[in-house]
């Protein structure tokens, strides 16, 4: 088996989500855009990424707009660019911008946690949001430290 063979089975699985943060690179700042222990998973098959993640103690009255702020979710196939480094080709997405783009994420799995973290880039919350420019003119990093977990399917 070759390492990055060994490195995709490795990713095979279902993660729970325990954090999600925004860092800025131009600052140490740093967001938690669905709070201190967002809700959701990342399932990796060996060749699809599917992620949801959502605030905690989201309520049913809630507008939809507000339900629609505090989600992420897409899905897509992947591919292994190095033996840290996968690109999901995204095919279905919450957000539109991100429909047919590729999503880089670095990882590093530790025991059984996997931690990913991206490109810095603009984001839909980034008041200089740009669909067009999102890939281009880097702003923020998404870091999505993930574990497997009891009550995982």
């Amino acid at each position: 088996m070759t390492e990055l063979s060994a490195s995709r089975n490795s990713l095979v699985g279902t993660w729970k989500v325990l954090s999600f943060w925004i860092e800025f690179e131009e600052s140490d700042d740093r967001d938690e855009p669905y709070g201190a222990n967002p809700e959701g998973y990342v399932v990796l098959t060996e060749k699809r990424l599917i992620a949801v993640i959502t605030g905690p103690n989201r309520e049913m009255d809630q507008s939809a707009g507000k339900l629609f702020d505090s989600m992420m979710a897409y899905s897509g196939r992947y591919r292994l660019q190095s033996d840290d480094c996968f690109i999901t080709t995204v095919d279905s997405t919450w957000l539109p911008a991100w429909l047919g783009t590729e999503q880089v994420r670095y990882f590093k799995i530790n025991g059984e946690k996997l931690w990913q973290s991206g490109k810095h880039m603009l984001t839909p919350s980034s008041s200089q949001f740009d669909p067009q420019e999102s890939l281009r003119a880097p702003r923020q990093r998404r870091s999505i430290p993930v574990t497997a977990g009891a009550g995982g399917p």
